[in-house]
C-alpha cells in the first residue's frame, strides 16, 4: 500500500485516522459518542486497527477503509500471531486470557488466570503460532510459566515457582529465557519449546537485565556480562566482561555493545558466535542505539549530548553547538540517518544526521519543545510541537503539517503509524 494512515489519540475520547496521500484526517466511532478511545494497537501486517471504548476493543478493517469488524471485551490492546491467524488479549470481567480468532474476534480458547495479567504477561512466538504466559497462583506472589498452543492447549512448564517472573522469547521462536527471584535470589533458566516437558535449564544468577541476541541469551549480573548459548548441550557460558557498566543490542540481534573502563565495544552475534569488532573511547554512555553499522551513543551526564561511532571503528563525531541539551534522539530503522531534539534557554531544534555523508541540517525551529520522534519509514519521520504533529523527510524538504495544533491541548496523546510492511 503506496500510502500510509497515521493514528492519532487526542485527550481522550476521539480516534482520528488520516492519509498521507491529501492529509484529510477521518473520524473513527459514532458522532456525539462519548467513546473514551485508549490503547491503540495495529497486527504486524498493518491490516487490523484495534481501540477500545467503554464496551471493549473494536478491531477495524484497515483494507475496508476502517470498517468496524468485530467487538471484544478484552482489558487491553489485543496482541496478534505472526501468521495475523489468531489475537489474544486479557478479559478482567471473567479473568482470563482469551484466544481469538483475528478476522472475526470469536474466543477460540478461554484460559483461566488467577489476577490481573498486563501486556508484558503474554507474548507470541516471534516463529510459530504459539504463546507464552505468566500464570499467578493465587494468595502469593508467586508466578510459573505456561505455553498456549494454536489449538488452545497449554502446556505448564515444570518449574518452581517464582517472584517477579519475566520472559522473552529467543529471535528464532525455539527457546524460552525467563527470570524470577526464589529462596536464592534472582537466577535466569532457558527452556526449549519444542520440548516443553523437559526441564528448564538454569543459565545463571541475573539482576532483571537479559536480551536474545542472534543465537545467544545476553545475561547480566552485577558487572559480570555472559552470553548463553542454549543450542549447545550441556548449556555453553562465555562471560564476555567482569567490569560492566551497561549494555545494548542493535534491533535485529546481530551486534553488542557494552561499556566497560576501556570504553564502549561493539561485538557481533551471529549463531552462538561472539566476534569482538571495535572499541571506542567513550565512557559515560547512557544509552546505545544501533541499526546497521552506525550507533548513535548518549551521554550520562546532564545536560545530555550525542555522539555517533561506527561498529567497526572510526572517529567520534559529536552534535549539538554549546549550551544546548538533548532532549530526544531517534534512529532510522536503516541506520542511516538520527534526529535529535536540542534545545537551550530560548528556542528548540531538530537536528537531521546524515550518517553516510556526516553532515546535518536543522529542519524545524520553535520556541516550543519538540519531541515523539518517529521514524515512519527511512525516508519519513514524525514529531509534535505542542498539540501539533508534523512529518518530515530525509530530503531537504521542509516538515509539513499533519494534524493541529489545538490550542486546548497539551499533547496529542497517541500517535500510531500503521506498518509499512504488508504480508498477506
Amino acid at each position: 500500500m503506496a500510502d500510509r494512515d497515521a493514528l492519532t489519540q487526542f485527550a481522550p475520547y476521539v480516534v482520528d485516522v488520516m492519509n498521507e496521500a491529501d492529509l484529510t484526517p477521518r473520524r473513527l466511532g459514532a458522532p456525539g459518542e462519548k467513546n473514551d478511545y485508549v490503547d491503540l494497537a495495529w497486527s504486524p501486517d498493518g491490516r487490523w486497527l484495534a481501540y477500545s471504548n467503554d464496551e471493549g476493543y473494536i478491531a477495524a478493517d484497515a483494507d475496508k477503509d476502517f470498517v468496524e469488524a468485530w467487538r471484544g471485551s478484552c482489558s487491553a490492546a489485543p496482541v496478534w500471531s505472526v501468521s495475523i491467524r489468531l489475537a489474544a488479549c486479557i478479559d478482567s470481567a471473567d479473568d482470563a486470557l482469551r484466544m481469538l480468532d483475528a478476522n472475526s474476534g470469536v474466543t477460540l480458547a478461554a484460559i483461566p488466570v488467577a489476577g490481573w495479567l498486563y501486556p508484558r504477561d503474554y507474548a507470541w512466538s516471534p516463529a510459530e503460532d504459539r504463546l507464552a504466559f505468566v500464570r499467578d497462583i493465587e494468595g502469593s506472589q508467586l508466578s510459573t510459566l505456561s505455553i498456549l498452543e494454536s489449538d488452545g492447549e497449554e502446556h505448564a512448564v515444570p518449574m518452581a515457582a517464582l517472584k517477579y517472573l519475566r520472559f522473552q522469547w529467543s529471535l528464532d521462536g525455539r527457546w524460552l529465557a525467563f527470570e524470577g527471584k526464589d529462596d536464592d535470589g534472582e537466577s535466569a533458566w532457558v527452556v526449549d519449546t519444542r520440548q516443553p516437558a523437559l526441564p528448564p535449564q538454569p543459565v545463571g544468577a541475573s539482576n532483571g537485565q537479559m536480551t536474545w541476541g542472534r543465537g545467544s541469551l545476553i545475561l547480566r549480573h552485577g558487572k559480570v556480562l555472559s552470553a548463553v548459548d542454549a543450542s549447545r548441550s550441556p548449556i555453553e557460558t562465555t562471560v564476555i566482561s567482569d567490569a560492566l557498566y551497561g549494555f545494548w543490542i542493535s534491533r535485529d540481534g546481530s551486534v553488542l555493545a557494552y561499556a566497560t573502563p576501556k570504553g564502549l565495544t561493539f561485538a557481533s552475534l551471529s549463531a552462538g558466535r561472539i566476534t569482538m569488532l571495535s572499541t571506542a573511547p567513550i565512557g559515560d554512555a547512557a544509552e546505545v542505539l544501533i541499526a546497521g553499522q552506525n550507533a548513535l551513543v548518549i551521554s550520562q551526564q546532564h545536560p545530555k549530548y550525542a555522539r555517533h561511532v561506527t561498529t567497526h571503528g572510526g572517529p567520534v563525531s559529536y552534535f549539538g553547538s554549546s549550551g544546548e541539551r538533548m532532549d530526544e534522539s531517534a534512529l532510522s530503522p536503516d541506520g542511516r540517518r538520527a534526529l535529535l531534539a536540542l534545545a537551550n534557554e530560548t528556542r528548540s531544534r531538530l537536528l537531521r544526521v546524515d550518517f553516510e555523508s556526516m553532515s546535518s541540517h536543522t529542519v524545524f525551529e520553535s520556541k516550543n519543545g519538540i519531541g515523539a520522534l518517529q521514524w515512519v519509514a527511512p525516508q519519513r519521520y514524525s514529531f509534535e510541537v505542542g498539540a501539533a504533529l508534523y512529518l518530515g523527510f530525509a530530503s531537504n524538504k521542509a516538515p509539513i503539517l499533519l494534524h493541529g495544533p489545538y490550542s486546548n491541548l497539551r499533547d496529542l496523546g497517541q500517535v500510531k503509524w500503521q506498518p509499512k510492511e504488508r504480508d498477506r
